[in-house]
């Protein structure tokens, strides 16, 4: 015997009822992954801003002559970095962090030195984030490395593409460079590698899909390979070789600092951040953060130097210690 009209009825309203129930739970799922993604990002980005926050108390305990105290060597070469929240740009010597007599920049900035044109340095900078975050504008140029002037080449091509936080540059030759915005800045979280010419054309190479648990930070060309620094759950980095066309990247291994070149009394590290990566006189030059497991996860800032083939790093000259002043993109020259 068929179905009464009234049964259809009550079964296609117990259909609908449950399809709805399905796209209820459906839209909470999205929701809670949503809102656990958000969370993940705003405490990325809090443990990513918290260690570029000056502090005042750890610069004055450090000068002060504290438990922790950096042995300076005597730098061979220009050093040149800047802060990530301001722009402002320091050299590193012997003595510390020095700012710089002429500051070109009021918002994010990365470096990078340019072989074909030698009395410059190429930047990408976000102007307008300290002022308006909402009329921000991703810029690509140079300044001269006397005279520290600016040279805006282009304020359109990039900024059309991107207006993220700047990461990583570097010069691959031929009249390009290569640039990095990372994943912890970018709404869509993803990492997205950039090619600009030297008169500011700028195309987009490659993106990331999104990997909350793999973030680049800093990209360099050593040796006709391309690496990246890439930090992993928020706790530790590695050293990935990376196809520029793709993104795909292959893990060289975890970072470590060679014990014999850190100074007196730290040999328990973790490497955490490996912002920057720069090639000068045949090696790879990196801003580097790493804590002291033994001393409660204390954190110290250095200028290293790279083994592509091990991610063993050298530690070079100081930085900074505890939350004081943090740098990221360096130029060596």
């Amino acid at each position: 015997m068929g179905k009464s009209l009234d049964e259809i009825y009550r079964q296609m309203q117990q259909q609908q009822a449950e399809r709805r129930r399905s796209e209820m739970l459906a839209e909470q799922k999205r929701s809670q992954i949503a809102e656990q993604q958000r969370r993940e990002w705003v405490e990325r980005n809090r443990l990513y801003e918290k260690s570029f926050v000056p502090s005042a108390a750890a610069s004055s305990a450090a000068g002060a002559g504290g438990g922790h105290r950096f042995i300076p060597k005597q730098p061979q070469t220009q050093i040149l970095t800047c802060s990530y929240i301001d722009g402002m740009l320091y050299f590193v010597d012997q003595t510390g962090v020095v700012p710089c007599d002429v500051q070109p920049f009021t918002g994010p900035v990365t470096l990078s030195d340019c072989q074909d044109d030698p009395n410059f340095i190429y930047y990408v900078t976000l102007d307008g984030l300290q002022e308006d975050p909402a009329a921000t504008q991703s810029v690509f140029g140079k300044f001269n490395k006397n005279t520290f002037q600016r040279t805006d080449i282009d304020t359109v091509n990039l900024d059309s593409l991107t207006k993220e936080i700047p990461a990583s540059l570097y010069y691959s030759g031929s009249n390009n460079f290569v640039y990095l915005v990372p994943q912890a800045t970018s709404p869509s979280e993803e990492s997205q590698l950039y090619q600009i010419s030297i008169n500011g054309d700028a195309i987009l190479l490659s993106a990331t899909a999104n990997d909350t648990n793999l973030q680049a930070y800093g990209v360099c060309e050593f040796q006709g390979t391309t690496y990246a620094s890439v930090l992993e759950n928020v706790i530790i980095s590695a050293l990935y070789t990376l196809d520029v066309n793709t993104f795909d990247k292959v893990l060289i291994d975890y970072f470590s600092m060679n014990v014999q070149t850190l100074p007196s009394g730290i040999s328990n590290t973790k490497v955490w951040y490996v912002f920057d990566m720069a090639v000068y006189s045949g090696e790879i030059w990196a801003n580097v953060i790493f804590t002291d497991k033994s001393d409660g996860g204390y954190p110290y800032q250095c200028i290293g130097k790279i083994n592509p083939e091990t991610a063993e790093i050298d530690y070079y000259l100081p930085v900074s210690e505890g939350f004081g002043i943090a740098l990221t993109s360096v130029v060596v020259y």
